[in-house]
C-alpha cells in the first residue's frame, strides 16, 4: 500500500487522491492492515452469560467476514475462537446454544479437533461423541 501523506499545516494539506477510495487493492491492505489486527466489538457479555454458552457471530460482516464464536467455557471463562473446522472448512457452530446443547449445535458435516471441544463448554470428545451429534 502506498504512503499517503497529509501536511501537517492544515490550510496545505489536501484530501486523499480518488484511487484510495476506489482501488480494490487499497481496500484489501486496509482490511488486512486496520481492522483484522485491532480489536473490534463483537456482542456483550449478557449473550453468553453461563457456562456453556456459545454464541456463533461474523467479525464485521460483509468485510472481514471472519466465522467466531463467542463461549463460556466449563469454568466460566469468556473465549472467542474461530468457528471454523480446520479439517473440512465448515461452520462448527450453527446457532446460539447453552450448556450441554453445544454438542448438539455443532454442525453434523464438521469434525471439531479435540482442543476445540474442550475449550468450547468443556465438551470431551472421543467415543461416543459422534453419537451425541448425530
Amino acid at each position: 500500500m502506498p504512503t499517503f501523506e497529509v501536511h501537517p499545516d492544515i490550510s496545505q494539506a489536501r484530501t486523499l487522491a480518488k484511487e484510495f477510495y476506489t482501488n480494490p487493492h487499497h481496500f484489501e491492505a486496509a482490511k488486512e492492515k486496520l481492522f483484522a489486527p485491532s480489536w473490534q466489538y463483537v456482542g456483550h457479555t449478557d449473550q453468553v452469560s453461563g457456562s456453556g454458552t456459545a454464541l456463533p457471530l461474523t467479525l464485521l460482516e460483509n468485510y472481514l467476514d471472519e466465522p467466531l464464536v463467542l463461549v463460556r467455557d466449563g469454568e466460566a471463562r469468556l473465549r472467542c475462537l474461530s468457528n471454523v473446522c480446520t479439517h473440512r472448512g465448515n461452520i462448527l457452530v450453527n446457532a446460539p446454544c447453552k450448556g450441554g446443547q453445544v454438542a448438539l449445535s455443532l454442525s453434523r458435516s464438521a469434525v471439531p479437533p479435540r482442543w476445540w471441544l474442550r475449550a468450547y463448554a468443556g465438551v470431551q470428545g472421543g467415543e461416543g461423541f459422534s453419537e451425541r451429534i448425530g
